[in-house]
């Protein structure tokens, strides 16, 4: 491209780099059995395969004009052969018989080559004789495509990537426009408007080369609605344009965003995806960078799939007993967590906590208590989490909820057995839990299950009957409550 700037020309020249065209495929062999006639001698050998048919052709032109005109025809050398045009057409050429697919050359697609290629690109101004040339303007990778001259400057249209720039006689340069288009193919002026051409795709745009810059950010996507503070802008432009702002639920700007608003010094809410507008006021000013301190709204942390049970210890506590607690939770913000664990004895009503402030545990799922600490009975757990430590006491959100009550027994059911004749007579009493189960053996034989009067075990205390084996010399009786706690108690029958 070539334009006319101060006096002089200022002219593109680029260093294009264009793929090289695969080479064509190779013709598909004939077999010997296959190949057509040789020439007959008839008068339309010359047109069959073997002769030059392009030569023929230009033949019979010429002696067509020649007779045409009247004039009398050009003297045949010694290499023409007379040709005739009154004869039979020659016959047609036999078919040729394919070779199979296996024997035929492979199929080379042709290579995609990018009209405009990729190279480098530069833009020279040189006086009108010649004598005076520098350079204006280079770039490793595009190639200028349009030149468009300006007073002083010329504004280029360039390939990979496509875009505008306005390039001055003192060799500075300034981007003003990049298309979604592969190539930005042609500028011009528009009364005072430029009017860009853009292929792949295609599109023709009109910019107002008068008015001050605007910029519009991308659409962010902070992940959860939260906190824009002072927005921080960096250029010649930063203390003087108008700053914008918008925001909305969802990564497409659709009717539930909100209209494009000052933003202010002081910290604005705004939903999970935001988008920045930034107006310059005049040409003079550019903007160079934008800085958007942002901080998510805190989300609340839940306790899900809670559970206790009494396991046995792994380190050696005098009852061999730890209640397990364990659960899950749902951050996700992936906060700093810390937990508390409160306690109800029973028949109380206050909840007191596990562990002392320092000592609550932080960022576990998993808690084992010595048992040893509470006495006999049924307790109600509560687990308390925060996320405190990533928020402060004034942000922080707590989530609560209960285990499972937890049953604490010991001590094994008391057992009182009587004989009644031919029977015995025994009662299970068990202070913490109900009795589940009772079983009897005789003279150390086996242990034989027994039911009691109601035929349920279902209360803390049970009983039942027991007929006698007439050679039996010793009874031994157990009886089981919830946690498996149990004790023989014996009786002498001679």
């Amino acid at each position: 491209s070539i334009a006319e700037m101060d006096k002089g020309l200022v002219v593109a020249v680029n260093s294009r780099r264009l793929g090289s065209s695969p080479p064509p495929p190779p013709p598909p062999q004939v077999k010997d059995s296959q190949k057509p006639p040789e020439d007959r001698g008839d008068e339309g050998g010359d047109f069959e395969s073997g002769t030059d048919l392009k030569k023929a052709v230009e033949d019979l032109e010429s002696k067509l004009v020649t007779q045409i005109a009247g004039t009398p025809a050009k003297e045949e050398t010694p290499d023409m052969k007379p040709q005739s045009f009154d004869a039979k057409p020659a016959p047609p050429l036999p078919p040729v018989k394919s070779e199979s697919p296996a024997a035929q050359p492979p199929a080379i697609p042709a290579a995609y080559q990018d009209p405009f290629g990729k190279g480098e690109g530069n833009v020279f101004w040189m006086s009108m004789d010649g004598m005076i040339v520098y350079r204006l303007w280079y770039s490793p990778s595009s190639i200028v495509l349009s030149l468009a001259p300006d007073g002083d400057n010329v504004w280029a249209a360039t390939s990979n990537p496509a875009r505008l720039y306005r390039i001055s006689k003192d060799e500075s340069e300034r981007l003003f426009y990049e298309s979604t288009s592969k190539d930005l193919s042609i500028v011009n002026f528009l009364g005072k408007q430029l009017i860009v051409g853009a292929s792949n795709p295609a599109s023709v745009s009109t910019l107002s080369a008068a008015s001050p810059g605007e910029y519009v950010s991308k659409v962010y996507d902070a992940g959860f609605p939260g906190k824009v503070g002072r927005i921080e802008v960096t250029g010649s432009g930063g203390d003087h344009g108008d700053l914008l702002m918008r925001s909305g639920a969802t990564s497409d700007v659709d009717s539930g965003w909100t209209d494009f608003r000052p933003a202010g010094a002081a910290p604005q809410a705004v939903g999970r995806f935001f988008q920045i507008k930034y107006r310059l006021k005049s040409l003079s000013e550019t903007i160079r960078r934008i800085r958007i301190p942002y901080r998510v709204q805190n989300q609340p942390t839940r306790l899900i799939n809670l559970s206790a049970d009494v396991v046995r210890s792994q380190d050696g506590s005098p009852d061999q007993k730890d209640i397990r607690f364990q659960w899950d939770v749902t951050n996700l913000d992936n906060d700093a967590l810390q937990y508390q664990l409160f306690y109800q004895p029973p028949g109380s009503k206050t909840l007191l906590p596990v562990f002392d402030a320092a000592d609550q545990p932080r960022s576990v799922k998993t808690v084992n208590l010595p048992s040893e600490q509470f006495s006999d009975g049924v307790y109600r757990f509560r687990l308390t989490v925060t996320d405190e430590p990533a928020n402060g006491a004034s942000e922080a959100l707590n989530h609560s909820m209960d285990f499972p009550l937890i049953l604490l027994d010991r001590t094994p059911p008391v057992v009182e057995l009587k004989r009644d004749g031919a029977e015995i007579r025994w009662q299970a009493t068990d202070a913490a839990s109900r009795v589940t189960r009772a079983e009897y053996r005789t003279d150390g034989g086996s242990w034989m299950s027994v039911v009691p009067d109601d035929g349920l075990f279902d209360s803390g205390q049970e009983s039942g009957r027991i007929a006698l084996p007439a050679a039996a010399a010793v009874l031994d009786f157990r009886s089981f409550d919830e946690r498996e706690n149990s004790r023989i108690y014996s009786i002498n029958l001679k």
